[in-house]
């Protein structure tokens, strides 16, 4: 499965996947991990977000890849409510958010035009003690921009930055 990711064969490793289950080969989170990553990398974005609920709900907990890939197709697909539900389920779940998860986020609210959320996706990153590298700001202006409401956003970003 994850030899497809590199060759942007989703369909081969999505049969190979299925194959698993028809034999009985029980599917663990690194499975899942790779097929979702594959879903992502082939932008593939709908079934990357179905298989990570497939997986959810045999009662499997994700990993960090795993939450990641699929925060960035849901990135790819415009839907940023999973994105930030995703980075909530995190928490909740005691898995660790990367600079990548954030990053993921931060895009997916710009991409929606969410600037209040992004903001939030940026408290939380530097909340974590995370230093605010310059593709989450940049989405985030972004996000902002797109609601037009510049003193409330200029003051909100010096807040997070100094504060």
């Amino acid at each position: 499965i994850w030899a497809c990711e590199n060759s942007d064969q989703f369909k081969l490793a999505l049969s190979v996947f299925k194959e698993m289950k028809s034999i009985g080969i029980q599917r663990i989170v690194k499975t899942y991990d790779g097929l979702i990553s594959v879903a992502e990398k082939t932008k593939n974005w709908e079934e990357a977000i179905d298989l990570f609920h497939e997986m959810t709900s045999e009662g499997l907990i994700g990993s960090t890849e795993a939450y990641n890939s699929c925060i960035w197709a849901a990135e790819q697909g415009g839907i940023h409510d999973i994105s930030l539900n995703m980075l909530d389920d995190m928490e909740k779940n005691n898995i660790t958010r990367s600079l990548a998860t954030y990053a993921a986020c931060a895009y997916s609210c710009e991409k929606a035009g969410e600037g209040e959320k992004a903001l939030h996706v940026m408290e939380l990153m530097k909340a974590e003690g995370y230093e605010l590298d310059t593709p989450v700001y940049k989405a985030t202006i972004w996000a902002c921009v797109k609601v037009l409401d510049y003193c409330n956003i200029f003051f909100r970003i010096l807040a997070i930055l100094f504060f």
